[in-house]
């Protein structure tokens, strides 16, 4: 969801699209876990870190899954404690 929110017009949703499926990427569901999760770090975050919703499902969503978080806004999460942080930049 995070990521089509950024789409500035239909081809950059098909090229998005396209490069989803090249990647094999698996769409995680938000669950019950990952919602008390992210509603955790919202409730520790928004008013000292200014933390978003998107972000504390992302966060919440990389903890759950012990997988990385893969970002170009490394600010947005490196605050969170566990969540381990790869970078990425779009070029």
């Amino acid at each position: 969801m995070e990521i089509i929110q950024g789409v500035r017009n239909k081809e950059e949703l098909n090229k998005l699209k396209k490069d989803l499926k090249q990647w094999s990427t698996e769409i995680i569901q938000i669950n019950e876990t990952i919602s008390k999760k992210a509603i955790n770090l919202m409730e520790e975050y928004k008013l000292s870190h200014g933390l978003e919703l998107g972000d504390a499902i992302i966060a919440s969503t990389a903890l759950e899954y012990d997988e990385p978080l893969i970002t170009g806004n490394i600010k947005h999460y490196e605050y969170i404690p566990d969540v381990k942080i790869l970078s990425f930049k779009i070029s």
